[in-house]
């Protein structure tokens, strides 16, 4: 991961669309992506669609993962990470076991400990918007090697305070690409992620 980076969150959208709305995400530079299992069904099948179309042009995710035996498919398929929405030594314990990296949700100071005695130092702090700034601030204490995406609330007009509160990404859903988006909305997203790309550059030349 670099500096400050971009996980684009595609949710609940049909293979077809998935291909051709992460085709303008490329296109517009963001390269990160996280399909979500929320609908293991479509999840799937689009994850299977993005990997055939865009292997090696982007790093492709799966996200929303809750279950050991999502881990053995997604593994299979071949994806480059994982996202889960909360902290669980089990999932854990299985990604490492398969070699494939995992970004687990953690929201307690508990949770971001179990992360790191697991040697897992990227995290998902989620939902990010229901707590203050201060407190990844206050996380960075005692968990220095700890490193957080802002995930659940993300969206234009905040990425600027979470760069400066001390994440190292965003992962932003709705805000960027709806839930259940379809080609036509690629005016939008293309638009929308214009401007992503263009705040997280501002953010970059803090650096």
């Amino acid at each position: 991961m670099s500096k400050f980076c971009c996980i684009a969150i595609l949710r609940d959208i049909q293979p077809n669309d998935c291909e051709a709305i992460v085709k303008t995400l490329l296109e517009e530079g963001i390269t990160k992506l996280e399909i979500s299992l929320s609908n293991e069904e479509i999840g799937y099948q689009s994850i299977e669609r993005i990997l055939e179309k865009f292997k090696g042009q982007a790093e492709i995710g799966a996200g929303t993962v809750t279950t050991v035996e999502q881990i053995s498919v997604l593994k299979k398929l071949g994806v480059d990470f994982i996202i889960t929405p909360a902290y669980d030594d089990e999932l854990v314990q299985k990604a490492k076991e398969v070699h494939l990296e995992i970004i687990p949700g953690v929201f307690t100071p508990q949770d971001v400990m179990r992360a790191l005695n697991q040697g897992v130092t990227n995290l998902k702090l989620f939902p990010f918007d229901a707590l203050p700034y201060q407190y990844i601030k206050s996380l960075k204490g005692p968990f220095p090697k700890a490193n957080f995406f802002a995930v659940g609330g993300v969206t234009l007009s905040n990425v600027e305070d979470i760069y400066r509160a001390g994440f190292i990404g965003i992962a932003p859903g709705s805000d960027l690409v709806n839930r259940g988006s379809t080609v036509q909305d690629i005016e939008l997203i293309k638009e929308k992620a214009k401007q992503y790309v263009e705040v997280i550059k501002r953010c970059m030349q803090e650096i």
